[in-house]
């Protein structure tokens, strides 16, 4: 969010989840988009502006709306455990969920939402791979200013990427890896 803010793109959000020392730069979310699936009125106050949405309420975009969507595509496994730091700085308990089949909704929702998306005539998208935005910018970073019509040097959008907030850093295929082993204990229970 903040190479869409640093390019000119103006954001939809607010403050209710500021820095903290797990995301430094603010967390750049609107607490509506989380009640989107119910409510969605708000998505006139974005237009012309970027939100944060997760990828399982992507779905609830209005078919019609022109959008465009950053799909950033992250390591699985980084996901699972950035979410558990956030969870515990948070001093949240929850029921946690075999690593696995956390992986498996996941990737289920990743690919949900890239069919859904190439279903919708109105909604530009791109899928831009986050290890490379944050350790290997230029061509990553190149393909999301013209995307996303960014203004400014390259050069100085890279200056955004903070590369030592990647804490998690997991090797390529780890999540890939949790959701088949989950999904053949899945098939070897039911018989299939």
């Amino acid at each position: 969010m903040a190479l869409l803010a640093a390019g000119g793109v103006p954001l939809l959000e607010d403050d209710r989840r500021g820095a903290d020392i797990g995301n430094p730069g603010g967390y750049h979310e609107y607490a509506p988009v989380r009640s989107i699936l119910t409510d969605a009125r708000w998505l006139d106050r974005a237009r012309g502006r970027a939100v944060k949405i997760v990828v399982p309420l992507l779905r609830a975009l209005p078919e019609g709306l022109p959008c465009r969507v950053v799909l950033m595509r992250r390591e699985l496994s980084e996901v699972l455990a950035s979410q558990e730091q956030l969870l515990a700085r948070s001093g949240i308990v929850s029921e946690r969920l075999a690593p696995e089949r956390l992986a498996e909704a996941l990737a289920a929702d990743l690919a949900q939402a890239r069919a859904w998306l190439g279903r919708r005539s109105a909604t530009a998208w791109i899928e831009i791979d986050y290890e490379e935005l944050v350790h290997r910018p230029e061509a990553p970073l190149s393909e999301l200013a013209r995307f996303a019509r960014l203004e400014g040097p390259v050069e100085r959008l890279a200056a955004q990427i903070r590369p030592e907030l990647h804490r998690e850093r997991h090797e390529r295929g780890a999540a890939g890896r949790l959701a088949a082993a989950g999904l053949e204990r899945l098939s070897s229970r039911s018989g299939g």
